[in-house]
Parts: C-alpha cells; structure tokens; sequence
C-alpha cells in the first residue's frame, strides 16, 4: 500500500503506519492522537473543505488525477443509524 487516510477517528492508526511502512505515508482527519503514532493530523473548516473537493474534483476532470476503486467493503448499518459513520480510504498507486 502506497498511503492511506484514515478517516476512523481511532483505532486504525498503528495498522495503517504498519500497511504504509511509514508513518509518513499515513494522513488523518478525525484521529487527534495522529501525533502519538507520527502521523499528520489535518484538519480543515467546512469552507475550505468545500475548496479543497471542488479542485480536487477539477483535478479529475481533466484527468490530472485518477481515482480507482480496488474493493469495497460494506458499512455496517448500526453506525450509520447512530449518524456515527467510521470510514478508511486506502490509496495505492
């Protein structure tokens, strides 16, 4: 695996730096303890969230970014039902 971005919020940190072989290949957004496993927190308010998914979304437009799905896993419906939905994204190149 290339790098991942987790979007857990906790737990999947220590696996994810150990898939990536470092934790420098390893992003988070929802993980506040990121730094206890050396791996960069990135956080961002709604608006620049808003920007950063419309350039991105450029980017693939005109095919300056590809984007693949390898597989897919089914999110258990319990989360979702809360409104607490955990996530991860792996990302290989």
């Amino acid at each position: 695996m290339d790098a991942a971005f987790d979007a857990a919020g906790k737990g999947s940190l220590s696996a994810l730096v150990e898939l990536t072989g470092s934790p420098e290949r390893v992003v988070a957004i929802a993980d506040h303890r990121a730094a206890e496993h050396g791996v960069r927190f990135v956080f961002a308010g709604p608006d620049a969230i808003r920007e950063r998914l419309e350039q991105a979304a450029a980017l693939v437009k005109s095919g300056d970014l590809g984007l693949s799905v390898a597989r897919t896993s089914p999110c258990p419906r319990r989360p979702m039902l809360t409104g607490r939905v955990r996530a991860a994204v792996y990302a290989a190149s």
